[in-house]
């Protein structure tokens, strides 16, 4: 709504999937047609852990925050 404005940070978050990890059975699998089943579990992940490697640049992003997190380097 043009007229009221909220900040981005005071919105109520969003969540994605990111693929990170999928545990179910066959009989999940089998009635739910899908990885995700009927009553996941949600399991947030800090957003540097979560980059979305899709190109080049993404890839080069995740390296950077991989040697900032684990090797203190940049």
């Amino acid at each position: 709504n043009p007229q009221n404005l909220i900040r981005t940070q005071d919105l109520d978050p969003i969540y994605e999937e990111n693929s990170c990890l999928y545990y179910f059975n066959n009989n999940s699998f089998v009635k739910t047609k899908a990885r995700i089943g009927a009553k996941p579990t949600i399991f947030i992940t800090p957003k540097i852990e979560s980059i979305d490697i899709d190109d080049w640049d993404s890839w080069d992003q995740a390296i950077l925050a991989y040697n900032y997190l684990y090797n203190n380097e940049v």
